[in-house]
């Protein structure tokens, strides 16, 4: 008999937002510094090569958050574009919008992803199944922020956020379609190495661009792994089977779902899987 999916365990009055102990830190002499961090540590130190680097940096970044209006604790990470890093020591209120299970992101009635519906039938029907509700999950992390905190590295000193990985997924399922016709291999759509998440930064138009791209590539992927119903087949130059491409994309979304959990706890508190 097929069970009803996401059966959600009974709602009980001991279930409440956790809460973290955040410790100060350690306070008391600092170890004996060398090279450049000796020459920033004294002030009457002539600074040479890379120590006169990072004080001019330094000093970039401190103007910075004077006219951004920043903590001095706030870090700035350098690039092609600065990009805020919020300071591990301001915690934001957590907090969620879910009363029968506070844990979940949305009560069951309000939830997309509850469709009331029982489990589909077959293996490649389960694989889609899954796959679409983590696509839904992270557009669920991603609502309700404007550009700045879509593109806020929140975890410092990860470079991710949540327009980088909504970038980087729409890199990955291009490449996906390169496994299985390798002579049809696409360009990158953001550049070589990490440009998806080095390079997302809080503009509206690279923030919608991302998000029509990530749909675009989807699609395009999805049609591609139609063709192909049988997950035993092999296809492309390595013969890959079809069952471990579905397998792994359902892997890299999880993956990165998790990241978006903390990374939008860290940007407004909201909690909840």
């Amino acid at each position: 008999m097929a069970k009803p999916r996401r059966c959600r365990r009974e709602p009980t009055a001991a279930l409440a937002p956790a809460t973290r102990a955040h410790g100060n830190p350690p306070t008391g002499p600092n170890p004996q510094l060398t090279g450049p961090s000796a020459q920033l540590a004294s002030p009457s130190a002539e600074l040479t090569g890379v120590g006169a680097e990072l004080a001019v940096l330094n000093a970039g970044l401190a103007h910075e958050r004077g006219t951004r209006g920043l903590g001095p604790d706030t870090r700035l990470r350098p690039g092609a574009s600065l990009s805020i890093v919020i300071p591990m020591n301001e915690t934001p209120e957590r907090w969620s919008k879910a009363s029968v299970y506070p844990d979940m992101w949305a009560d069951p009635a309000e939830d997309p992803r509850n469709t009331g519906n029982v489990s589909p039938d077959g293996e490649l029907a389960t694989l889609l199944d899954y796959i679409n509700d983590y696509r839904l999950t992270l557009r669920l992390k991603c609502e309700g922020l404007d550009p700045a905190q879509l593109a806020l590295r929140s975890v410092p000193p990860s470079t991710m956020s949540l327009l980088g990985i909504v970038r980087h997924l729409a890199e990955v399922e291009r490449d996906w379609r390169s496994w299985v016709k390798p002579d049809e291999r696409e360009p990158k759509l953001y550049g070589a190495g990490d440009a998806a998440f080095e390079e997302a930064s809080a503009e509206q138009a690279l923030v919608a661009a991302a998000f029509a791209d990530l749909a675009r590539e989807q699609e395009a992927t999805d049609a591609l792994l139609a063709e192909y119903p049988d997950l035993g087949e092999r296809v492309g130059k390595i013969g890959i089977a079809v069952r471990e491409l579905w397998v792994h994309r359902v892997e890299e979304y999880a993956r990165h779902c998790g990241h978006a959990d903390l990374l939008r706890e860290r940007i407004d508190g909201r909690v909840g899987q």
